[in-house]
């Protein structure tokens, strides 16, 4: 799917066992270390990197479906909400913005400094998960799951 174009390559899969070899990133620095300003810019061009406008026909969860969970999980914490209005408002805009996208692309989940490594040959995304869902929506879920991880 990616072949390594922002991603860890896949060298050998065991679909059996559910086993990865992966290669290995060097020198492997986290992004996670260098300065704030310069994570931004890795990370917004690793995110054009990734997109994928077809969907691949393997199963992927929908970024609906994940953005339900996560909804229904953040409401079963809701005794802890500083402002329960703006936390509803923002969990219908969640749950809505997902099913009423007019494209589906792929998307990589997961994508923070912390997941990134420095490889010899550019940044790459190292703990890739993946799911299907709308370019809009994107910006929601990373945004929410932000908010919620406060």
């Amino acid at each position: 799917m990616w072949n390594g174009d922002g991603t860890v390559r896949l060298l050998e899969s065991e679909p059996t066992h559910h086993a990865l070899l992966l290669e290995r990133l060097r020198p492997g620095t986290p992004l996670a270390e260098r300065p704030r300003v310069e994570q931004d810019a890795v990370l917004a061009g690793l995110l054009l990197r990734l997109r994928r406008a077809r969907v691949p026909a393997q199963p992927f969860r929908s970024l609906a479906s994940m953005a339900e969970r996560w909804c229904n999980e953040a409401v079963a914490r809701r005794s802890g909400w500083a402002d329960a209005g703006l936390m509803n408002e923002g969990l219908r805009l969640f749950e809505e913005l997902p099913r009423s996208a007019s494209s589906r692309v792929l998307l990589a989940t997961d994508l923070h400094a912390g997941n990134v490594l420095a490889a010899e040959r550019l940044w790459t995304f190292a703990r890739a998960a993946v799911m299907s869902g709308s370019s809009p929506a994107r910006r929601w879920a990373s945004e929410l799951a932000r908010v919620l991880a406060r």
